[in-house]
């Protein structure tokens, strides 16, 4: 095909994008697509659901977005799940509540998840230098004096490891045959700070969690994160490998920067170096679900049918660096999530969220609760478990790593329940590329919550956090 003739397509797709954008308000009527035929859409209900559905259309008309799915539940109950646009623009194929996208750095928060389950089977010390986990990860220093780095650095971005070192590195094409082998992009890269004194924000952080987790586990880290994921019930999330079969899938695109935005299709990316830190697909029924389940882990106190224990939860969501402080508002960055408290607020107070973008594809997954308890205390209270099997205790190891193996093999009568969670959670995902979601996902949150949705100042908390939080 000569240039001119690729031209003449392009500009096609270019303005079949602009009015279908333009007639997704005509259609929005059609794309409410409620999960269970015991919800009522009661009038309120029903003004909740246009409230989010506007903001939601009106966002893709403003960026151009080609699909988006939302799903929303309510006190652990999905009440709204709808999807819009289309997921494959060629082929004319429509988004709906099956649409399974890339969630990118939300593959961050599930990691850190398991490796919490590792931790409560007293199979890993955060605090111990990786090495002792991963030999093949070679010593380090920091302005010549020898540095140290652990899992809980790792998780919260305070390792000193690197993020990408130019675009290219976000989209490699290159396949590798397993985590262990993808740590030879970055093992030999001088830290960017000392381990433990600042937050840079990493996604090969994560591919050195994955690297630990295969090596204590002793099952390869993808077949250890499905086993969970199936445990979970969370049965539409997977590796995002181009060679398998994922029903659904989206197709990804970009906007070119040109004298007119065009859509083109988004670069390809083999996601085996990165599958910890950027590389699973899901949908949204898969993403409230796990929200649901954290928010009944965090408000269980019994630990009964939890995924986590509480305290295990309330260490993953207390900040390790704190972003913002102020008297009305905090935001800060745990253990695989970002929190982000309003002390003064009457009602829903306590912000948890992750956000993702990659080559195609942009999303978010937030959960807005209440609480009395202040997450910005001293992160240094939480006591680390450790590994209750010492090293001279090889018998108790094995113990351990039986307990954990029944964990995610046992064929449980019934998967986690989350009855009495409080809370509402906010799941989006989209096929485009840089956007930035989180005051939306606040105000679709709001639209359920009985609340006006001004709480967040939106041009700082973009200039803030955004910049390197939603890029994998």
């Amino acid at each position: 095909m000569n240039r001119l003739s690729y031209s003449f397509l392009a500009g096609l797709v270019g303005v079949k994008v602009k009015s279908f954008n333009n007639d997704l308000l005509e259609e929005k009527s059609s794309k409410i697509s409620p999960i269970y035929s015991n919800i009522i859409m009661t009038e309120e209900r029903q003004n909740n659901v246009n409230k989010a559905q506007n903001c939601c259309l009106e966002y893709m008309k403003q960026h151009q977005v080609p699909g988006m799915v939302v799903a929303v539940s309510l006190d652990g109950e999905m009440v709204w799940k709808a999807g819009f646009g289309e997921r494959d623009v060629e082929n004319r194929v429509e988004c709906d509540g099956k649409t399974s996208m890339l969630i990118s750095s939300i593959s961050k928060p599930l990691v850190a998840l398991i490796l919490l389950k590792m931790w409560q089977h007293h199979l890993v010390d955060l605090d111990k230098d990786i090495r002792a986990y991963v030999p093949e990860f070679p010593p380090k220093t920091f302005e010549d004096i020898e540095a140290t780095i652990t899992l809980r650095q790792l998780l919260s971005h305070t390792s000193g490891i690197r993020h990408y070192k130019d675009d290219n590195e976000s989209v490699i094409q290159q396949p590798y045959a397993g985590v262990i082998s993808s740590l030879d992009i970055f093992k030999h890269d001088q830290l960017l700070g000392k381990p433990g004194d600042k937050y840079e924000y990493s996604t090969f952080a994560y591919t050195l969690v994955s690297a630990a987790m295969e090596k204590i586990s002793g099952i390869d880290f993808v077949d250890l994160m499905l086993k969970y994921l199936k445990k979970f019930g969370m049965n539409e999330t997977f590796p995002n490998d181009e060679e398998k079969i994922i029903y659904h899938r989206s197709r990804y695109y970009n906007l070119k920067e040109d004298d007119e935005k065009l859509l083109v299709h988004a670069p390809y990316v083999n996601c085996s170096y990165k599958w910890a830190g950027g590389g699973f697909t899901s949908t949204v029924t898969d993403l409230v679900r796990f929200a649901n389940l954290m928010m009944f882990s965090f408000q269980n106190l019994e630990d009964a049918e939890a995924i986590l224990q509480h305290k295990t939860v309330e260490m993953m969501w207390t900040p390790i660096t704190v972003q913002k402080s102020t008297e009305y508002m905090k935001r800060g960055y745990g253990l695989g999530w970002r929190v982000e408290y309003h002390p003064e607020k009457e009602g829903y107070n306590l912000f948890v969220y992750h956000t993702g973008a990659g080559s195609g594809n942009s999303c978010v997954l937030l959960m807005k609760m209440t609480t009395n308890q202040d997450m910005f205390h001293d992160a240094s209270h939480h006591k680390n478990n450790g590994e209750a099997n010492s090293e001279d205790n090889i018998k108790e190891k094995e113990n351990n790593l039986e307990k954990m193996r029944a964990d995610f093999s046992s064929e449980a009568t019934h998967l986690y329940e989350c009855k009495g969670v409080e809370g509402i959670a906010v799941a989006i995902v989209t096929n485009l590329n840089d956007l930035r979601l989180v005051d939306l996902a606040k105000k679709v949150a709001s639209a359920f919550g009985a609340e006006d949705s001004d709480e967040v100042d939106t041009s700082e908390h973009l200039k803030e956090i955004v910049e390197v939080d939603e890029v994998v």
